[in-house]
């Protein structure tokens, strides 16, 4: 049991959090709910019947980026079919949701079947799934707003700057240096997990992993999975005084487990490959599980170095019960864009 642990804290070293499988949540995939479906006006000469009215609109094409606190413009677009009896003028909108709707105007030269694109104007207030019916009789469409990022620059969040674009290399030793290996860490995309934005990075060694990070306001999240797990982690709390800790609890394979961070030190210089990072900041962190009746017991320590602008630099590793180095990492190379 207590080796099972000591592998996730090592887990934890060589991806930057445990041992992780791809899993994602999205408004895309019904991580959000959606709001109701206002309806809009309809006036003009022209004559026509919605394809999919009552329901949704077959087909309709949607186009543009919809985001919290992001303006639409001319690139918020939908196009319905429609089809066209009685030639003539119109104009259409749709109800308003979540701070946007969408309007058309136009005339119909020929009849039969035809697309009107609506273009979406106002920006959005909320995330989640918002249906919009246009015209007093149209048919609905579905707009799903994704939330806007929790930090409009990654690099705010100094000492972990996981940003768009941002990759990794460490060179990983295990035991007494026995064993060897290079991992690279490198941004895949932006997703949606609890309702916050976080940064997916791939964790490239041995076997491909992923992590998810979230940093607001000098606190970084992070997020793996061991097996259907889920393991949420406070990485670094950069703003606060040495001295002060934090405390995660998770249970993991149905073990409780506590994981105790504490600062160490802020603003020190640490060497490393022979670079000098001047502003560091050191975390300690222990791990302890418990398992009822006995008293927590505790399996392993670690100590996390992160430099200003560049994020973790080294990383070590102990055996709580033999007080021997179990995993070491250093940075070889990064970039930051």
């Amino acid at each position: 049991m207590i080796r099972t642990l000591k592998l996730l804290l090592t887990g934890l070293v060589l991806s930057l959090a445990f041992v992780a499988c791809e899993k994602e949540y999205s408004a895309e995939n019904g991580g959000l709910p959606g709001s109701g479906t206002p309806t809009g006006t309809q006036s003009g000469t022209g004559q026509f019947t919605w394809t999919g009215a009552p329901g949704a609109c077959v087909t309709p094409s949607i186009s543009g980026v919809y985001q919290v606190g992001t303006a639409l413009g001319i690139s918020n677009t939908v196009a319905i079919t429609v089809d066209v009896t009685t030639i003539g003028t119109y104009i259409i909108t749709s109800g308003t949701s979540g701070g946007i709707t969408f309007s058309a105007g136009g005339t119909f030269t020929f009849t039969g079947p035809q697309v009107i694109v609506f273009t979406g104007s106002g920006t959005p207030t909320a995330a989640g799934n918002f249906n919009f019916i246009p015209g007093t009789n149209g048919c609905s469409f579905l707009i799903t707003v994704s939330p806007g990022a929790l930090v409009t620059d990654c690099k705010a969040c100094s000492y972990i700057p996981y940003c768009s674009g941002s990759s990794f290399t460490y060179v990983d030793t295990l035991g007494t240096g026995t064993s060897v290996s290079t991992t690279g860490i490198t941004f895949v995309s932006d997703t949606t997990m609890d309702g916050k934005v976080f940064s997916k990075f791939s964790s490239t060694g041995g076997s491909t992993t992923f992590t998810y990070y979230n940093c607001t306001g000098g606190v970084t999240t992070v997020i793996a999975f061991n097996g259907a797990d889920k393991i949420t982690t406070t990485l670094l709390k950069a703003n606060n005084a040495v001295g002060s800790s934090w405390t995660d609890v998770f249970t993991s394979g149905g073990i409780p487990t506590t994981y105790t961070w504490s600062i160490i030190a802020k603003g020190v210089p640490r060497t490393v490959l022979g670079v000098v990072y001047p502003d560091v900041i050191q975390v300690h962190l222990v791990g302890t599980v418990s398992v009822p009746p006995a008293p927590p017991v505790e399996f392993a320590q670690g100590d996390y170095f992160y430099a200003r602008n560049v994020g973790l630099i080294e990383n070590i590793t102990y055996n709580s019960f033999t007080g021997m180095q179990e995993s070491h990492r250093v940075i070889q190379s990064y970039f930051i864009p």
